[in-house]
């Protein structure tokens, strides 16, 4: 009789022994079964860390005994007070906005959301925002506050940003612009699109003449033009 270490697989295994089976011949050892490890995942969620301060604020609010659970000095709106968050001391009324573009109200006063800009352009950052309980939105209205050149009061220019923050890029600006596949000079009124006018190179022309835009040698230059038939030479 034969006896082989088998080292379980599974984590946190143990050495054992375990019977080998006959081998075919004198001295030859057979490997022993080693059943296969379970790859099925653990659903249990990972154990999070909560701040204890945080946890007791927040017990001491849901407890409803303490008017000033977060002793900033403020009475909580729930007791007839002007604290609207008694679980956060960097929240009362007095205190400085912040323009954190995460929607914190500090001053607990929801018209206010810090007054940022940082380009000098005279108009307020669209990022800092504060939301008032009924949902309503206030903020300011420079869409790119780092560009003095873009804001409500630029003009929008053909350039692929929104100078002038109405939401939408390069609106009355722009120009047709048409494909020339055989670079003749001449596009074709099959391929037309929107664009800046710098957007005119090789390729791309403010025409549509070309009524063939595979062969350079027809188009509206040479006599050929859109007929009933397709592109047809002039008489």
């Amino acid at each position: 009789m034969v006896w082989v270490a088998v080292v379980a697989v599974a984590t946190g295994g143990t050495l054992a022994l375990a019977q080998a089976t006959s081998p075919s011949t004198p001295g030859q050892v057979q490997p022993a079964a080693v059943s296969k490890p379970s790859l099925q995942r653990s659903t249990k969620a990972p154990a999070t860390s909560i701040n204890p301060a945080q946890q007791r604020l927040r017990q001491c609010v849901r407890e409803g005994q303490n008017p000033d659970c977060d002793g900033d000095g403020q009475r909580s709106n729930r007791f007839g007070g002007t604290d609207c968050d008694d679980a956060d001391p960097q929240r009362a009324p007095g205190r400085t906005e912040v323009a954190d573009g995460a929607g914190l109200d500090e001053d607990c006063n929801p018209a206010t959301f810090g007054e940022r800009d940082m380009d000098r352009d005279g108009f307020l950052d669209a990022a800092a925002f504060n939301v008032d309980e009924r949902g309503r939105r206030t903020q300011g209205d420079d869409c790119d506050d780092r560009r003095a050149t873009v804001n409500p009061s630029s003009p929008e220019v053909c350039n692929g940003v929104d100078d002038n923050c109405s939401g939408t890029i390069d609106e009355g600006v722009q120009m047709t612009l048409y494909r020339d596949e055989d670079l003749d000079g001449y596009g074709s009124p099959h391929a037309e699109y929107q664009g800046c006018p710098q957007g005119l190179r090789n390729g791309v022309v403010s025409n549509s003449l070309d009524c063939d835009d595979a062969d350079p040698k027809r188009n509206v230059a040479t006599g050929w033009v859109d007929g009933p038939r397709g592109c047809e030479a002039l008489k």
